[in-house]
């Protein structure tokens, strides 16, 4: 069954990531003391007395924004409150009620769905005083808490699970549209939401305003993420869990990542430190590129980032309907491997993930990219092969004395890892390294992902 779905709603500042990260039980959102840090929703799993539930963190609400920006998160909050199964709304103690408060609870109350009034920042028993304020409104039931120090967190967790048990879960599935976009058999799995041994994770990844949370809503054939003109416009990594081919895949929606000293706003930093954890964690990482701008020192960095971690790495050429006016597919390329000689034979792509161009060979290159990232050679054929290999390009003689390796075998996969065992493992010069390296990928069909190989001294 679904798990339930539970929305943190409420006007900009009152502290819902805050909350958030206290009932999950981590600092998985980003806080800071000013509005509008949080834009996109962000979901994980909590668990209280038994009963596990997910959580979605959304963007503060103002009604009659004009502000494009505002706007979009306000629209994206919206969407939170119509999947959840249970709506917490959140307003701030310390300030009072205000304008927006009221009409935030007018309208929480008619929505017919249980749901909870949290009254945040009440830090010790003398500012319970403060809830006066917020009767009038029709607060009911109102918890004062404290989502900094944890006071009175339990009391809302008792009553938010006896909410969800006499409520069965709404079973909303996401909006359509991945099935026909990918044309292969794919169906979205929200209930998903901790890493499982089967499961894949992808992370998108690239420079500020090169399209990636486009790609993730034409990926998804949803508004999952706010898109704006406006670069750094994604600071949260979100991720989206669906099923494609049978496969669990999590898709990872990551903040733009700069070279250091690029940026010295507090709230970046830590968006681009979640972004590069995104990346180590992840198995595959999607390095979108402009390719109306052409290929920058920035998306070196980005793409050597994933390179250093032995990440799998596909990289989408986006915007192509801008850039092919610009230059030939063939000179695109040139350039590409001249710039990212580091990783000669990533797939390429060339897509736009506004028109949905191409964006269907994305996820048949994911599936190809998973089997030989996960590929275990069967240790006979291993064996063989590797005695070829070594018999092909004997290792030289050091200082008068013969370097032998005896073996190898497969430790690992997500990159694929073998351990050669030799009686010099020190003495094994890097170009031999690299000559090991192309031979098992040639060999073993690792065509497109990096091998790692680690020497050990045999005992």
């Amino acid at each position: 069954m679904q798990k339930p779905l539970v929305a943190i709603v409420g006007r900009p500042n009152v502290g819902k990531s805050t909350l958030f990260n206290r009932l999950v039980g981590k600092r998985q959102a980003l806080v800071q003391d000013r509005p509008g840090i949080t834009r996109d929703r962000h979901y994980a799993e909590a668990e209280w007395d038994g009963t596990i539930f997910r959580l979605v963190d959304t963007g503060g609400l103002e009604f009659q924004t004009t502000d494009r920006l505002q706007k979009k998160m306000s629209d994206q909050a919206f969407r939170g409150i119509e999947e959840a199964d249970c709506i917490l709304c959140v307003v701030d103690g310390k300030v009072g009620v205000t304008t927006l408060d009221r009409e935030w609870v007018e309208k929480i109350r008619k929505i017919n769905k249980p749901k909870l009034f949290v009254v945040n920042k009440v830090d010790s028993a003398k500012d319970e005083a403060l809830l006066a304020d917020f009767y009038p409104l029709g607060m009911d039931p109102m918890f004062p808490v404290s989502a900094e120090t944890s006071r009175g967190i339990s009391d809302l967790l008792d009553r938010l699970i006896a909410n969800l048990k006499e409520t069965p879960p709404l079973c909303k599935g996401r909006p359509g549209g991945v099935e026909e976009l990918a044309g292969i058999s794919t169906s979205p799995n929200p209930s998903l939401q901790r890493r499982g041994e089967n499961e894949l994770t992808i992370s998108i990844i690239g420079r500020p305003n090169v399209g990636k949370s486009t790609l993730l809503n034409r990926l998804l054939g949803e508004e999952r993420a706010i898109v704006d003109e406006t670069p750094g416009t994604t600071r949260d990594p979100i991720n989206t869990h669906l099923t494609v081919d049978g496969t669990i895949i999590c898709l990872i929606d990551t903040a733009g990542v700069r070279k250091k000293g690029k940026t010295d706003k507090a709230i970046e930093k830590f968006s681009i430190i979640k972004s590069l954890k995104s990346i180590e964690e992840s198995d595959i990482t999607l390095l979108v590129i402009d390719g109306a701008e052409g290929i920058t020192d920035q998306d070196c960095h980005v793409a050597g980032q994933a390179f250093e971690k032995n990440k799998a790495i596909i990289m989408l050429v986006n915007k192509w309907d801008e850039g092919v006016k610009k230059t030939s597919r063939d000179q695109f390329l040139d350039h590409l491997k001249r710039k990212l000689h580091f990783t000669p034979d990533s797939p390429v792509l060339f897509i736009s993930a506004k028109t949905g161009a191409k964006v269907e060979k994305i996820f048949p290159t994911i599936l190809r990219i998973q089997k030989q990232y996960e590929y275990r050679v069967p240790t006979a054929e291993l064996n063989r092969e590797f005695a070829r290999i070594i018999e092909r390009h004997p290792l030289p003689v050091f200082k008068g004395r013969n370097i032998k390796i005896y073996y190898a075998t497969q430790t690992g996969i997500k990159p694929p890892t073998f351990v050669v065992f030799s009686n010099e493992p020190g003495k094994i010069h890097f170009s031999y390294e690299r000559y090991l390296n192309n031979a098992l990928r040639e060999a073993f069909g690792f065509t497109e992902v990096p091998v790692k190989i680690l020497f050990r001294k045999r005992t």
